[in-house]
């Protein structure tokens, strides 16, 4: 940078002696300085100056560097570098791999890569006549120029790649084609299994009663259908349609391979007769599922052609659940509880008895079967369940489920189906029977079982009476099951108490908190549910007082809890129900089978007109929406906010079934957030679209969401409020 000068003053333009005249700064110099001085203008200029510095050098022109040299096109370059840098390796060492036919580092997706970037004849033909330094061609084409000495590159790389995929879909279907073998021999020799289905066709649903009474042995069937559910969901036609493709493709690189050179021949010629060999016995093995497949046809007394292993797979799977559910039902509707990852199914318990700081109350309003009681007890005990004896509390006033209860609910079920055409399509667990008993005065109450057991057997008995009067058939052994319930009031003395009293000293003794957990929901409701297709008790907030003995006044807040999405168990008007892959959707991914009759829940859009009517009944402080995850796939959600009758709105839920069924529905249709929200775990983290969601909710039912469930677990609660 050049130096920096000061501005030139005047005087410094002036001869000495006029600088030193009048009153100039010069001439005010003392006498003895007066000598003539001529100033060191160099020196000031220094003095006043920016120090120089070197001036830089001036940079020549930059040498750019020369640009690779293709003939590919630049996508197909791009794409086979990409290929390329995998293997860390030299061009030269990949194209060796390939010329002797090592797959060790090539496997399908490489080699179909490969396939697909070939160059096009123009492309070999620009390369092939390129002559000068082949370090100027991008790296693409050096690998092309090298490849190109191998003869029949190209059939090389397909014979790999069909051995190679051949390994992969082989590995993939001889265990489903063995799965499917096994579950049709497993279907073809078990002996149980045509002693079941004569059980379904003469007794329905109600397996439970006749087969702990009459075919224990049917409880090894689960066992001889665990082969046939693995192999329910393995579609037999898709993998034979896969395994034929890959042969045919196999047999024409074979016949290419026939035409080639003798080193090709040599080289490929045993991989590929093993591909060939493992092939064709697959076939065979198809061949065989094929014949087990017309023995089943005969067997089940189904047309050969039209039978399908995928529905009869799937048909046994069903029956192996639905069994299971049957055999390990408790006595009411019944719950999942997840907490921390284990997962408690629940009829008679409280959901609280996990708490080990809670107390768990069975109140007077429910009808309680012993058995079934330490049963649910010895299942949950095995999950992790401890010392729930030292906190349970029984009301000494709830009433007793007999086990001929179960047998007459069975029984009324296979006459409504016979007389009627259609079920209730209850538990079968007794629960009608013993309200009745209850509503007739002959019902037996805990309290009685305690008390003088020489009365109380007299009553057993002339109730056990009524019951085999109405039905004939009706076995009761009234002396073994007497024995029972005596070992039984031992058991569960300790726990019972005066209902009454001791919710009174709950309310008015030290500040606690009281959470009743009501069963069923409000549709199913005696009073106020889809008559007849209701459970035998009130299940609304109102059995709070009645099946609690507490007065109105301590009732503090109602939480609703409700589905995002509407289900319903058993037979019953369903205005919003999808039978579609909609419902078919809700039903798999929320998994909605019943806890306790392990039947497929039918599904359907949200209904807030049973929301309503429900908040009607029971005046909810606030909402539980639960389930909001499984609608995360959905492209766009219906909500039903209406009902219409001749195409009017009705302000009300219609009392009627038959009304019920010709109520038209009218939807309100919003867009899915289509996003995963099992992660969410505050308002925050759901997408707007959810937020949308449950807003319209709130709107339209007047009641506040203060928890959405996205999942399972606890954590899995957020807590808007």
């Amino acid at each position: 940078m050049p130096t920096l000068k000061m501005k030139v003053f005047h005087w410094q333009k002036l001869p000495s002696d006029v600088a030193r005249q009048s009153r100039s700064m010069w001439a005010m110099m003392p006498n003895s300085s007066r000598e003539l001085v001529e100033p060191d203008y160099t020196s000031l200029e220094l003095l006043f100056s920016v120090p120089p510095t070197a001036p830089k050098e001036k940079m020549g022109p930059k040498i750019k560097k020369a640009k690779e040299i293709t003939f590919i096109d630049p996508k197909k370059s791009f794409l086979l570098s990409i290929v390329l840098k995998q293997f860390k390796c030299s061009n030269e060492e990949i194209v060796d791999m390939i010329q002797k036919g090592d797959r060790s580092k090539l496997d399908a997706e490489i080699l179909k890569q490969l396939l697909k970037l070939l160059p096009e004849d123009h492309e070999i033909n620009s390369l092939k006549s390129f002559k000068e330094e082949k370090s100027e061609l991008a790296n693409a084409d050096q690998f092309y120029l090298h490849l190109f000495e191998v003869p029949s590159y190209q059939l090389r790389i397909e014979c790999m790649l069909i051995c190679e995929e051949t390994t992969v879909l082989l590995e993939c279907l001889w265990p489903k084609a063995r799965a499917i073998r096994t579950a049709c021999e497993t279907l073809l020799t078990s002996h149980r299994l045509p002693v079941f289905c004569q059980l379904i066709l003469k007794v329905g649903n109600f397996l439970n009663y006749e087969v702990e009474k009459t075919h224990t042995d049917l409880l090894q069937l689960p066992r001889d259908l665990d082969f046939v559910s693995k192999a329910a969901g393995i579609h037999f036609d898709v993998m034979r349609a896969e395994a034929s493709a890959n042969l045919k493709k196999l047999l024409e690189i074979e016949k290419r391979l026939f035409l080639s050179t003798d080193d090709l021949k040599t080289q490929h010629a045993k991989s590929l007769q093993g591909s060939l060999d493992a092939s064709k016995d697959l076939q065979k093995e198809f061949a065989t599922i094929e014949k087990k497949k017309e023995e089943l046809a005969d067997y089940l007394c189904e047309d050969r052609k039209k039978l399908s292993l995928e529905d009869l797979f799937s048909t046994m799977t069903t029956f192996r659940e639905l069994f299971l559910k049957a055999l390990q039902g408790g006595n009411n509707a019944g719950h999942t509880v997840v907490v921390d990852g284990k997962e408690y199914d629940f009829h008679l318990f409280p959901s609280g008895i996990i708490n080990p700081k809670a107390i768990s109350f069975i109140g007077n309003g429910v009808v309680i079967h012993l058995p079934g009681l330490f049963e649910e007890a010895e299942k949950n005990e095995k999950k992790g369940l401890k010392d729930w004896e030292k906190r349970l509390i029984i009301s000494d006033r709830a009433h007793i489920v007999f086990d001929f209860h179960q047998a007459v609910d069975g029984l009324q079920e296979v006459q409504r189906q016979a007389q009627e055409g259609k079920n209730i399509g209850t538990t079968k667990k007794g629960i009608g029977p013993t309200y009745s008993s209850k509503a007739a005065r002959t019902g037996l109450r805990i309290c009685d079982l305690l008390s003088d057991f020489d009365e109380f057997s007299s009553r057993f008995k002339n109730l056990a009476q009524q019951y085999k009067s109405m039905f004939p058939t009706l076995e009761i052994d009234v002396e073994g099951q007497l024995k029972k319930l005596k070992g039984y009031a031992e058991k569960i003395r300790p726990m019972v108490r005066d209902g009454v009293y001791f919710m009174y000293e709950a309310l008015h003794g030290s500040p606690k908190k009281i959470l009743v957990e009501g069963a069923n929901a409000a549709l199913l409701d005696i009073d106020f549910g889809t008559y007849p297709f209701v459970t035998s008790s009130n299940c609304t907030v109102g059995g709070v007082c009645t099946g609690l003995g507490v007065p109105p006044q301590h009732v503090g807040d109602v939480y609703g809890v409700v589905k995002a999405y509407t289900t319903r168990v058993g037979i019953g008007a369903f205005p919003t129900e999808q039978i579609n892959e909609i419902g078919d959707l809700l039903q798999s991914r929320g998994h909605e089978w019943g806890v306790t009759t392990g039947r497929k829940r039918r599904c359907g859009w949200l209904d807030l007109v049973i929301l309503k009517y429900a908040h009607m009944i029971n005046g909810f402080t606030a909402l539980a929406l639960t389930k909001l995850d499984i609608l995360d796939v959905l492209d766009e959600i219906k909500i039903g906010v209406a009902y219409k009758l001749g195409g009017k709105r009705i302000p009300y839920f219609p009392a009627n079934q038959e009304i019920l069924q010709k109520v038209e529905v009218e939807y309100e249709t919003m867009p899915g957030w289509k996003t995963d929200t099992t992660g969410a775990r505050k308002w925050e983290d759901l997408p707007p679209k959810a937020q949308n969601y449950i807003r319209c909710v709130e709107n339209h039912v007047g009641v506040p969401v203060k928890w959405v469930g996205v999942g399972k677990s606890r954590e899995s609660m957020i807590q808007l409020f």
